[in-house]
């Protein structure tokens, strides 16, 4: 199974969708989904790990709220993620850790500021889930 598509772009969003054969991992293929928006994570070391908690009551807050908590941490740090692990997610909270390098030593190959418009549901695949997420995409700011 993929770990994320591209499936559209429209003016300044595009929207993707992640994969995973469980909930941790769809949550993780999600946030490399948005980390890969003008960006090659090849190009990404992970030197850089950090934990993470973001609330939340269902899968889709837990989702946007992590995806959101990424974009903060990273901006405020001045760092690009590449990888993310959920190591415990429950109604009320994920938590999890994120990796990647200080922005100043990674190629741009795209917009600088993205932003999350939203998250769908979760579908249930016989082989796991998917998820859409629609995510803004700003050339103008530095951000992530």
């Amino acid at each position: 199974m993929e770990a994320f598509q591209e499936i559209g772009r429209d003016g300044d969003s595009v929207s993707m969708r992640a994969f995973g054969a469980t909930r941790y991992e769809l949550v993780e293929h999600a946030s490399m989904a948005m980390f890969s928006i003008g960006r090659d994570l090849a190009d990404i070391a992970p030197t850089y790990s950090r934990p993470l908690v973001a609330p939340g009551d269902t899968l889709v807050e837990l989702v946007e709220n992590w995806l959101e908590e990424l974009l903060a941490l990273g901006a405020e740090e001045g760092i690009v993620w590449s990888q993310a692990t959920i190591d415990r997610m429950e109604v009320g909270g994920v938590q999890g850790s994120a990796a990647g390098q200080y922005r100043s030593g990674v190629a741009r190959h795209g917009p600088v500021a993205v932003r999350v418009e939203s998250v769908g549901p979760a579908i249930e695949i016989p082989d796991g889930f998917w998820m859409e997420l629609t995510l803004g995409i700003d050339s103008g700011l530095r951000g992530v």
